[in-house]
């Protein structure tokens, strides 16, 4: 990483860590070197070896790593236009190796030093990595700035949340969901306006027909009162009239019925007698009358029943003749009815 008056200019990983440097130094000796013994012999000896093999090897390897690392600078000075670098920080996952501050600058030209950023405490009880301690720095400047434009630590910073999958897979539920909810929603309104303004119609012409239905029983109400009263008076007159019909009967009736049947009973009275019968009793009613006739023999009495049975005025009937007790008489109840003239 590059920096220019303290801003950020360029920055490039080194295909060359640790690990690989392990497997090629194991793989250019000949001979399978355990990568924690490397790791160990870097740090206790740093790039001297005592061992010439060892220490062929390791010039070697770290010369194609600086020869890299001078590509680059060299790179990153054309294309941004850097008149020059004024020093090199180098460190490692390690910590401090040997020896190394002064490779850098054999093979890049530019004076260079061990990265060593001691910002707690206890840093000279404890052996911090330097990336750790800038990690905490980049927190701290971030924590005070919330600058997200640079990305000071080893973890790349994960690219925005619509360009992840998950967030295109977000976005895409959510177009989804807004179209598939959308119509019915569409349609939940209009048919909420459409219903409302059918419930207000429904309303006002449910208030119309209410209030003349209130008229119409009000108006009910009067002619059924008015019909009580007409009955009442019906009742009174229908009263009225069969009073006055009795009477007019009963005047009726005595002004012709009974002169009538006063005509027939004389009639029929002079007929009994000429058959040589008598009336012993006469039940006399509105439509007919009953006469009770004794005779001594009872062809006087059948004599006079076909004599009043040839005549149309009347309607005769008996149930029959009977003699007495002691054989004196013969006694019938004749019935005498008249018929419609």
């Amino acid at each position: 990483t590059i920096y220019q008056d303290g801003e950020f200019v360029f920055s490039k990983s080194i295909r060359y860590s640790l690990s690989v440097i392990s497997d090629t130094f194991s793989k250019e000796l000949g001979k399978r070197v355990d990568e924690a013994e490397f790791y160990k012999m870097l740090k206790t000896n740093g790039l001297q070896n005592q061992d010439p093999a060892y220490q062929k090897e390791l010039m070697k390897l770290f010369g194609e790593v600086f020869v890299y690392i001078n590509d680059v600078v060299l790179y990153a000075k054309r294309a941004y236009s850097l008149d020059k670098i004024d020093q090199i920080y180098i460190s490692s996952e390690l910590g401090e190796i040997n020896g190394l501050e002064e490779f850098c600058h054999n093979y890049v030209n530019i004076p260079s030093k061990n990265l060593s950023i001691k910002i707690a405490k206890n840093a000279d009880e404890m052996d911090i990595d330097p990336i750790h301690s800038l990690m905490v720095l980049s927190v701290q400047s971030y924590m005070s700035g919330n600058d997200d434009e640079i990305n000071l630590s080893i973890f790349k910073k994960p690219p925005p949340f619509k360009s992840r999958a998950s967030g295109k897979l977000a976005q895409v539920a959510a177009v989804t969901l807004f179209f598939s909810l959308a119509y019915p929603a569409y349609q939940f309104v209009q048919d909420k306006l459409f219903l409302q303004k059918e419930l207000d119609r429904l309303n006002s012409k449910y208030s119309q027909l209410s209030l003349q239905s209130k008229n119409m029983k009000s108006a009910f109400a009067k002619l059924k009162e008015e019909h009580k009263k007409i009955d009442e008076k019906l009742a009174d007159k229908g009263e009225e009239l069969d009073f006055r019909t009795k009477l007019l009967h009963e005047i009726y009736m005595k002004k012709v019925s009974y002169p009538m049947k006063a005509k027939i009973m004389t009639d029929l009275f002079d007929r009994i007698t000429k058959h040589n019968s008598k009336v012993v009793s006469v039940d006399n009613n509105v439509t007919d009358m009953v006469i009770t006739v004794r005779s001594n023999n009872d062809k006087s009495i059948t004599e006079l029943l076909s004599e009043i049975a040839t005549m149309s005025e009347y309607d005769v009937s008996t149930e029959k003749i009977k003699k007495d007790d002691k054989g004196t008489y013969y006694e019938s109840a004749i019935k005498v009815g008249l018929n419609d003239r």
